[in-house]
């Protein structure tokens, strides 16, 4: 009785010791922007601000005026987070990644951003005077009011990016590439475009008086208002350029290739009848159902909860507008520009938004159902509980992206890379069999049943998973954080599960004989003798919220679908 009574009592004060011991867990996320610094300044063992910090992750961290002046941030990861009136003056961010990044009014004068991903960053009035982004990818960023002062743009590739009415007058812009950008009354006065790829860019209204344009592709270019005064358009191909009132006197514009194609486009008449709807507009509420507004531009236009039901918005400029609830079933939006947009608890059913440009934009809570996202562009872009079903995902460019707590199911995401994505507490019914998802965050998803054969997990973070009945054969789950996952029947047949945390996790009846089960961390609960049986049953009974979950699991987020 002694005996029973001290084996007891050890097995108690060893269910102590797991409560009140700290949780080492390397993979645990902490998502404030601020515990995030510290942990970078710590991995490279000095708080000196002079440090080289390079390679950090901040991926989707909260940085809002944060002071990271004068550091060493070479490779560092910012994709998706939130840079608001930061300081990141002549700071290092030599190839630094900022995919779908908020820097608006942050300051980068004198940052050296040599060979920068910058895709998708929304830069409203942010400073980059004297800024280096030499071999910068600025595809789709927004550059909106942004100063531009002195800034080396050399050799980057600034496609579909905008910087409608920038001053980038007395430039050498060699080799940039700036196909499809919105230069719309910008300043280009005095500038070298020579080898500046410019095919199917917008610059009308733009001053382009004495700017060099000779030999180079200008085939599509709206110059329609352009003053091209003086300008050199010499051994240019012009070719179903549109040149409607724009100033060409004195142009120079010897072996210029001009065909029949140059005439204005036919203006919208729809559009013609609504000369309100402009940027800046505001129409709360409002009704444009089944209206031709192909083209139109409304930027940060206020449109909340209005109903745009059939609507033709493709191709449209809406930077920064705001369509919080508003309807859009059905509506056209593809090749729309919608970076920053504000579409939170939108009706998305049935709407084309193929080869859109999301970049920045909030989709939290909208209702997606057979919706096309084809091709999209969704640097940054957040899903906070949204919910996707039927959609079409395919080729969409979701770098940075945030799909915490969304419904997920029977998606299309052929041919989306989804390294590095952020799925934690989502429910996902879709099949991601072969599907990379390696350095990914799926904490607390509920991923019952899924079929996940063969997919790669290599240093996923899948603690608290409901993975009950999952099929996992031949995954490769190799550094996987399986902290707290409930993996129950699962089928893990032939999975690598090299040094994986499997600390807590649920297994009972699953399929893991076959697997490869090598220097990995583990517990009492992965072990089947009574011993280890009866230390796991104390620890599942003192640690709330332990494995096995519930299968009539709910939908875990904080949003509520408005278009059930």
């Amino acid at each position: 009785m002694n005996i029973f009574f001290l084996l007891y009592a050890i097995l108690l004060a060893f269910a102590v010791l797991i409560i009140i011991l700290p949780n080492t867990n390397s993979f645990t996320v902490d998502n404030d922007g601020q515990t995030m610094m510290k942990k970078c300044l710590e991995k490279n063992s000095s708080l000196d601000q002079n440090m080289n910090k390079s390679d950090c992750d901040f991926k989707r961290a909260n940085l809002r005026n944060v002071n990271l002046e004068k550091i060493n941030l070479s490779g560092a990861d910012f994709s998706g987070a939130d840079l608001t009136g930061s300081n990141l003056s002549y700071s290092n961010l030599t190839e630094a990644v900022f995919y779908g990044t908020n820097l608006r009014e942050a300051n980068l004068y004198g940052a050296e951003l040599k060979n920068a991903k910058m895709d998708g960053a929304y830069l409203r009035d942010a400073v980059l005077e004297n800024a280096n982004l030499n071999g910068a990818s600025l595809k789709h960023a927004y550059l909106y009011k942004s100063i531009l002062v002195k800034t080396n743009l050399e050799n980057s590739d600034a496609s579909r990016a905008n910087f409608c009415g920038q001053d980038l007058s007395h430039r050498i812009l060699y080799g940039v590439n700036l196909d499809q950008a919105d230069l719309r009354y910008a300043n280009l006065a005095q500038s070298n475009l020579v080898s500046a790829s410019l095919r199917h860019t917008d610059l009308s209204y733009a001053n382009l008086f004495g700017a060099d344009l000779s030999n180079n592709d200008l085939s599509f270019v709206n110059l329609s208002n352009s003053n091209l005064v003086e300008a050199n358009l010499e051994n240019s191909d012009l070719s179903g350029a549109d040149l409607t009132k724009a100033n060409l006197k004195n142009t120079k514009m010897t072996n210029t290739k001009l065909d029949e194609n140059i005439t204005i486009n036919p203006k919208n008449k729809m559009i013609e009848n609504h000369l309100n709807l402009h940027k800046y507009s505001s129409f709360p509420n409002a009704n444009f159902t089944n209206m031709d507004l192909h083209g139109i531009e409304i930027s940060e236009s206020d449109f909340s909860g209005s109903d745009l039901t059939g609507t033709d918005l493709s191709g449209a400029l809406m930077w920064g507008i705001n369509l919080r609830d508003a309807n859009l079933r059905g509506a056209n939006l593809t090749l729309a520009y919608l970076s920053g947009a504000d579409l939170s608890g939108a009706d998305l059913s049935g709407a084309d938004l193929s080869g859109a440009d999301l970049s920045g934009a909030d989709l939290s809570g909208v209702y997606a159902d057979k919706t096309d996202f084809g091709f999209t562009t969704l640097y940054g872009s957040k899903f906070y509980g949204a919910y996707l079903s039927d959609v079409n995902l395919s080729n969409a460019r979701i770098e940075g992206a945030i799909f915490t707590g969304v419904f997920m199911y029977n998606a299309n995401l052929s041919k989306v890379d989804l390294r590095n994505s952020s799925f934690e507490n989502a429910q996902i019914g879709t099949d991601l069999s072969g599907m990379d998802l390696s350095n990914s965050n799926l904490r607390n998803a509920y991923l019952h049943g899924a079929s996940l054969n063969d997919a790669n997990f290599t240093n996923t973070n899948l603690s608290w998973a409901y993975l009950n009945s999952a099929h996992m054969k031949n995954s490769n789950l190799r550094n996987a954080n399986l902290y707290m996952t409930d993996l129950g029947a699962a089928d893990l047949t032939n999975a690598d599960l090299t040094n994986a945390d499997l600390t807590q996790a649920y297994t009972k009846n699953a399929k893991i004989s076959t697997a490869i089960i090598k220097d990995i961390k583990s517990d009492s609960c992965f072990h089947i003798d009574g011993f280890n049986k009866i230390i796991c049953k104390i620890t599942r009974t003192v640690i709330a919220h332990s494995p096995p979950y519930e299968t009539t699991f709910v939908h875990r987020d904080n949003y509520v679908v408005k278009y059930p």
